[in-house]
């Protein structure tokens, strides 16, 4: 009982998520056509949770799961640690565009405007 009200605790902070983490990639993606393929590609990807649970629990398994709930949390330590990348480089990222010049700055903005004409 005590890991069936876990998960369920888990499973509120993950679908409560979801709408942030589309805001958050719509509002980091520039130009409409990269934002509707950034927002397709990420919808796609998250449904194979649907394809690969009944791959993962299987009833050999039964009744403890130990393997599925051995992947899942293999992939909650991997989300994880990509997660602490992404931090890294997204500092890393905002200290080069601090560092830059007013000339470099225009060169970068001209850029990224043509990227979706």
């Amino acid at each position: 009982m005590a890991i069936y009200m876990s998960i369920s605790v888990a499973f509120c902070g993950v679908f409560s998520a979801y709408p942030l983490l589309l805001s958050w990639l719509t509002n980091n993606v520039g130009g409409h056509t990269k934002r509707a393929m950034a927002v397709s590609l990420v919808l796609g990807i998250a449904q194979f949770g649907g394809i690969a649970t009944p791959l993962i629990y299987t009833d050999d398994d039964k009744p403890a799961y130990r393997r599925g709930h051995m992947i899942c949390g293999g992939m909650i330590a991997g989300s994880l640690i990509l997660t602490i990348i992404l931090r890294i480089c997204l500092l890393r990222e905002n200290n080069r565009r601090a560092n830059l010049s007013s000339e470099e700055y225009q060169r970068e903005a001209a850029i990224k405007e043509l990227c979706d004409r």
